[in-house]
């Protein structure tokens, strides 16, 4: 007989048990035991990943304890490789589930894979943090905590990946899924009411998949790294072994900027649609007069999206000068002067999202 001390409170989707013939690996690393349980059979495939997943682990743990300034919060840390999961992985605390074929990879594993792995491995487990430590209040926050461990593997596991154009691959694996359903009449919020759980379903899709990612990043370049990075800690602290709402982390974060977080919200989190942007260029001469960055609301309702943007000056033949090329600027009202920009070369174009983590219909000018 298996007797089980009481752990700490999780939500009940979170609790899970696995049963059946399952083959044990264990290792330790920075002083925690971490077991494996899997099905695998073919030895030398299994000894060629053990290894690597225990250390991607060890890595992924090592970096969150740092970040949000919270040890590890359960008192075991275990996983189990199932044949044919049906995702890609299961945060549940204690005993993450994931699909065998994405960690025991072949031999002949592309890079593609490896990153794949990786970024698995690191996003459950900054679930144990978002998502299990703290839970979402009601299933309609439900893409915060996938929004947030998205967010923190990227952070933990782009850096062991060089060679690999990030920025470009957050770029294609976004933006075109979430401009398909954003710029239409029927496009939907990030943040949506859900009356019954058995729709749940329904609030899956681009939005909080693609578009949410986004307004993320969006939200840590507005405020700062810092204070982002200390407002969630004052979350996760505040709402240990409990339920917290997206309107509870932004009135933290509220308070650690200068900005107008529930406004910014509104517009991004609770209501759809993305602005349109336009340039507006007079030269004198040879030389920028006045550079000036608008945005419109293309339904006619005046809403204003507040982002911070990085045009870039296009010159026949390269940049006239690569120092100026690219200038940032911070649209929040109807229109945004680049004062930095009077008196440098004229351009013979200027995009408005050059540094491409701005949201919106980019008119070229």
């Amino acid at each position: 007989m298996l007797t089980f001390t009481e752990t700490e409170a999780i939500s009940s989707y979170l609790f899970s048990f696995a049963a059946g013939d399952f083959q044990v690996e264990e290792a330790e690393r920075d002083g925690r035991r971490m077991a494996m349980y899997h099905r695998e059979t073919d030895r030398e495939r299994l000894e060629r990943n053990v290894g690597p997943i225990f250390d991607l682990h060890a890595s992924a743990l090592a970096w969150l304890e740092e970040y949000t300034g919270i040890p590890f919060p359960f008192e075991k840390f275990d996983f189990v490789l199932v044949p044919a999961f049906q995702y890609g992985g299961m945060e549940h605390p204690g005993a993450i589930f994931y699909r065998a074929d994405l960690l025991l990879l072949d031999e002949s594993a592309t890079q593609h894979a490896y990153l794949g792995r990786a970024s698995l491995i690191a996003h459950e487990t900054a679930h144990q943090w978002f998502g299990d430590l703290v839970t979402m209040t009601w299933f309609d926050d439900v893409w915060m905590k996938e929004t947030f461990a998205n967010f923190l593997a990227a952070k933990i596991v782009n850096p062991a990946f060089p060679d690999v154009d990030h920025d470009l691959r957050f770029l294609l694996a976004h933006f075109p899924a979430a401009y398909g359903v954003d710029r239409t009449a029927g496009a939907n919020p990030i943040r949506q009411p859900l009356e019954n759980l058995n729709e749940a379903g329904t609030l899956y899709g681009a939005i909080i998949y693609q578009k949410a990612p986004i307004v993320f990043a969006h939200l840590e370049r507005l405020i700062g790294e810092d204070a982002l990075r200390e407002g969630l800690r004052e979350y996760l602290a505040s709402h240990a072994y409990a339920n917290a709402s997206w309107r509870d982390l932004i009135a933290i974060l509220d308070g650690r900027t200068a900005e107008d977080l529930a406004a910014w919200s509104r517009t991004w989190v609770e209501e759809s649609g993305r602005p349109r942007v336009e340039v507006a260029l007079e030269t004198d001469g040879d030389t920028i007069a006045r550079l000036a960055v608008r945005q419109s609301d293309p339904t006619g309702a005046g809403r204003l999206w507040n982002q911070r943007l990085d045009l870039r000056l296009g010159y026949r033949g390269g940049a006239s000068n690569a120092e100026v090329s690219a200038l940032e600027v911070h649209l929040r009202d109807a229109e945004a002067v680049v004062a930095d920009a009077a008196g440098l070369p004229a351009p013979d174009y200027v995009l408005a999202n050059g540094g491409g983590l701005g949201y919106g219909l980019m008119v070229l000018g």
